[in-house]
């Protein structure tokens, strides 16, 4: 069955062909972190066709790893050559975890960036995608990772996407019903069900950029990016800042101090003229 705990220890091309030889759909990401939160921005466009459209091994060879620090597979699918969907429960609160995993079925077990917890599973029904929280809060304790309610697969960064790290080195467990479980362990927390939300509307960044927009100096347009001139490093006669239309993500090409790339989220009060 699916063993994920023993993929090479960084995001590269090569890993990501491990995985999808093992029948999961892998999608390259980007980890920004904002306040104490991390937000994943995956780094390819209509990532979510995958939950109709089969993934090809060429795709993923394709894919721009080099820009990546993280990975991320599809909830809510099969796994490919099989009959198991494919479904995690994502554990925000690491001492919820530690004190309902006696209620769970030992399965491959990974600790997040803010001390959370990822367990996946393979499961013969399709998970479906739900939260759980404490009456009166507004920040979930867990959630099931699976389809949404409008039937799109629900992405999980994984190790070894950058401070991830691997808590049980197990293969995934088959179960026959991931949100029954979940049902379980809420009960056991006290929890309220509550409709999964989408972390950053798409929507938003869009306004932002329609408000950016007229003050870049964009050189080049394709149906994937804007090639722009560096609103940081002018005059840049040869343009180095591009803007993906998928995700928003911009990326200064200009190396910083520590010789790397800088890589933007979208904001209109960091681009602006």
């Amino acid at each position: 069955m699916a063993d994920i705990s023993k993929l090479p220890k960084e995001v590269s091309v090569s890993t990501a062909v491990d995985l999808y030889n093992m029948g999961f759909v892998v999608i390259p990401i980007k980890l920004i972190k904002e306040g104490d939160k991390w937000r994943k921005v995956p780094l390819i466009k209509g990532w979510d066709q995958y939950g109709t459209k089969d993934q090809s091994i060429t795709e993923v060879m394709q894919f721009n790893w080099d820009l990546a620090d993280g990975m991320a597979i599809l909830t809510g699918i099969k796994l490919r050559g099989k009959e198991y969907y494919i479904g995690a429960l994502d554990f925000d609160e690491g001492k919820a975890y530690e004190k309902v995993k006696h209620l769970i079925p030992e399965t491959y077990v990974e600790r997040t960036p803010r001390g959370g917890y990822h367990l996946l599973f393979l499961c013969e029904e399709p998970p479906k995608l739900i939260s759980f929280r404490r009456e009166g809060q507004r920040g979930e304790v867990f959630a099931v990772l699976g389809l949404s309610p409008n039937g799109k697969p629900k992405l999980c960064t994984i190790y070894p996407s950058k401070h991830y790290e691997v808590v049980v080195p197990k293969p995934l467990a088959v179960v026959k019903n991931l949100n029954a479980i979940a049902s379980r362990v809420a009960h056991e927390l006290g929890l309220l069900e509550v409709e999964k939300k989408e972390e950053f509307p798409r929507r938003l960044l869009e306004l932002w950029f329609e408000k950016i927009k007229p003050h870049l100096k964009i050189a080049k347009e394709t149906d994937k990016y804007y090639l722009i001139h560096c609103p940081f490093h002018p005059p840049d006669e040869h343009p180095s800042f591009i803007i993906y239309k998928d995700s928003f993500l911009a990326v200064d090409l200009h190396p910083n101090d520590k010789g790397l790339w800088t890589v933007y989220t979208v904001s209109y009060t960091h681009l602006r003229a």
